[in-house]
């Protein structure tokens, strides 16, 4: 008759009965029940009662009945029929919330019902899987990296140089530490502390590990008040140095006083446009026109540039996370993805960040995860 387990109600008959005691003992009624004036009126007993008689329906095999699914559709069809009833007769009053609807004395009109099953029609005839940003690989990573580097020891200027250090700085950390557009861009100064090789225990890491620091914007979460922690390592297995192209921006003043760590004298505040456009894409470009083999999708037509098909900053996410989960030869291992939940702080399946690595992970275990694996 219902779900509950025997061992259930006589556990709790049991416990029930307690209080019965109670209430004879002292004239006092813990439990109290709601009096009805006349026996429960429900349209649901009909509903469970069309189900039981579904269920001794025969069914496909000889001798048998139909299955517990087929009959469960019937409450899923009283279901819809309701949904509708109420979302006539109850406007600005019901919502769907998690696949079950919700009664209210107001629910804002963009979230009544009529709104939802509206929005879930639309997606359905139109779609709602929008092409991705390109992920980069690490021979992107590696080329623009290798490219801004010659160029930094070229400069003919410090204004030039600064720009190519900023450059190089964000190619790094949006790898390494996998943060969105708007994370990088918006670090500040004060934000970063380095740790260079030779002080690698004053953190209590092995001696020649040295790690990168920082904290995000709490303005760029789901919640405000908490802050997000950046911890990679100085050098990498792999090759990849960002703590120098750290220092190298550090090491010029701030000149515009806003305290943004990437600003240069031809831009106060950089962004994910004026990055692409001034280094990823001009060097992407070169490398295509050099043959690189992972780049041959790409041409010059309209629609299948490089530039049109890598939009986003998400390319250096969705290329970490693909990266960092095989063993390859640029990394010592693979990441567990526990690992890649923490370093990158997303949880999977779900949008919401979490704040702070995992409690088993201290600074070596969060060091270890870019200096190995990435």
């Amino acid at each position: 008759m219902n779900e509950w387990a025997e061992g259930t109600l006589t556990k709790y008959g049991h416990k029930i009965e307690r209080f019965f005691t109670f209430e004879n003992q002292f004239g006092v009624s813990p439990l109290v029940p709601t009096k009805l004036i006349h026996p429960p009126i429900t349209p649901a007993i009909p509903i469970i009662w069309t189900q039981l008689r579904a269920s001794l329906e025969p069914g496909k095999s000889k001798g048998s009945t139909l299955t517990y699914g087929t009959t469960r559709s019937l409450r899923s069809a009283a279901a819809f029929y309701y949904s509708w009833d109420m979302q006539q007769c109850f406007p600005g009053q019901v919502a769907k919330l998690q696949k079950r609807h919700f009664f209210s004395p107001y629910v804002p009109p963009p979230e009544e019902l009529v709104s939802t099953v509206q929005a879930g029609g639309m997606a359905r005839r139109m779609g709602d899987h929008p092409q991705a940003s390109w992920a980069l690989q690490f021979v992107h990573i590696k080329f623009v990296n290798d490219q801004l580097e010659q160029a930094c020891q070229l400069a003919p200027t410090e204004s030039a140089r600064r720009e190519i250090a900023n450059a190089g700085t964000v190619n790094v950390l949006s790898w390494l530490a996998a943060t969105r557009g708007g994370e990088t861009f918006s670090l500040r100064r004060d934000w970063m502390h380095v740790t260079k090789p030779e002080d690698g225990p004053s953190l209590g890491l092995p001696p020649g590990i040295g790690a990168i620091e920082g904290r995000l914007s709490a303005e760029t979460k789901s919640s405000p008040n908490k802050v997000a922690e950046i911890t990679i390592a100085y050098e990498c297995a792999s090759g990849l140095e960002p703590g120098k192209w750290l220092e190298r921006v550090l090491a010029f003043p701030d000149t515009h006083g806003n305290g943004m760590l990437f600003s240069s004298d031809d831009k106060a505040e950089w962004d994910s446009r004026y990055f692409c456009h001034n280094c990823l894409w001009p060097l992407l470009e070169a490398q295509r026109l050099m043959g690189e083999p992972t780049l041959k999708a790409f041409n010059t037509a309209e629609g299948q540039r490089i530039k049109d098909k890598l939009w986003s900053m998400h390319s250096y996410r969705r290329g970490l996370t693909a990266f960092v989960l095989r063993k390859r030869p640029q990394n010592l291992r693979k990441a567990s993805k526990d690992e890649l939940r923490a370093h990158c702080r997303w949880q999977y399946k779900i949008t919401d960040m979490v704040e702070c690595y995992a409690s088993d992970m201290d600074l070596g275990a969060r060091v270890d995860f870019t200096l190995r694996c990435c």
